[in-house]
Order: structure tokens, then C-alpha cells, then sequence
């Protein structure tokens, strides 16, 4: 499901790449006037409401999984290229399994610091899990 999202051009100019980079979002489309985002968490009040003063939009979200919000970026920005290491091209094939981990568990502090969270909770589910932050 989440391989066939169809992203509308018009979300994209929405958003600068740079913006969507930074903060691991992915515009997808716009529907009733409100930009639809996907991101790994969509209980994180504080994002969205620093997008909203930043972009003047309204948002809907749909949660997607830290990777599948990268993998689409690159896909969508092709000619974007983060400032700092952000993909496992760099990283020698003997490390890339462990990149990707430590990459995944840096956006997930990354995520909780700038929503101001004490806490990061993770929560085994029957077939996947869940991470919460107390803000």
C-alpha cells in the first residue's frame, strides 16, 4: 500500500525539499484545501504545529514508517541532496544494514527532542510496533 502512494505535484511545491528533508515529512496531496503528510509519528502535535506556522497550511496526516518517508523523498527530490549523510549510498555495503538501524534510531531521537518529549516509549504489537513520546 504505502509503495503505490501517488504524490501530486501540486503537494510537492508545497513543501520545500529542504523542509521536508529536515523534518521527515512527505507532502502527498492536498484534499479539501489541507496538505496530507506523511510521517512516522502522527500524534506529534508539536510537528505539525510548527508546519503550520511555518507553511501557513493546514495539514492531514497518514502514518508511514521512517523509511518509506525517505525512500519516497529521495524518489520525489531526486535532485535534492541533504547536507548531512542521510542515505546508504555513502556507507560501505559491510555497514549498511547497521546504518540503516542507526539511522532509524537517530530520527526517532531526532523526532522527540524537537517535540520537546522526557520520554520515548516503544510498544511491541502483534506485527509491528509502535514508538510514543511523552511531551
Amino acid at each position: 500500500m504505502e509503495n503505490n502512494l501517488v504524490i501530486e505535484e501540486e503537494a510537492l511545491a508545497a513543501i520545500t525539499p529542504e523542509l521536508a528533508f529536515e523534518r521527515n515529512i512527505l507532502p502527498i496531496r492536498f484534499e479539501q484545501g489541507r496538505l496530507v503528510i506523511g510521517i512516522a509519528d502522527k500524534n506529534n502535535i508539536r510537528l505539525l504545529k510548527d508546519l503550520s506556522f511555518e507553511t501557513g497550511l493546514n495539514f492531514d496526516v497518514k502514518e508511514l514508517h521512517p523509511e518509506v518517508v525517505y525512500k519516497k523523498l529521495k524518489e520525489v527530490y531526486p535532485e535534492y541532496k541533504p547536507s548531512k549523510v542521510n542515505s546508504n549510498e555513502n556507507v560501505s555495503k559491510e555497514n549498511s544494514d547497521n546504518y540503516s538501524n542507526v539511522e532509524f534510531v537517530n530520527q526517532i531521537i531526532t523526532g522527540a527532542i524537537k517535540s520537546g518529549s522526557s520520554d520515548i516509549h516503544f510498544e511491541v504489537l502483534e506485527d509491528s510496533f509502535r514508538i510514543r513520546y511523552r511531551v
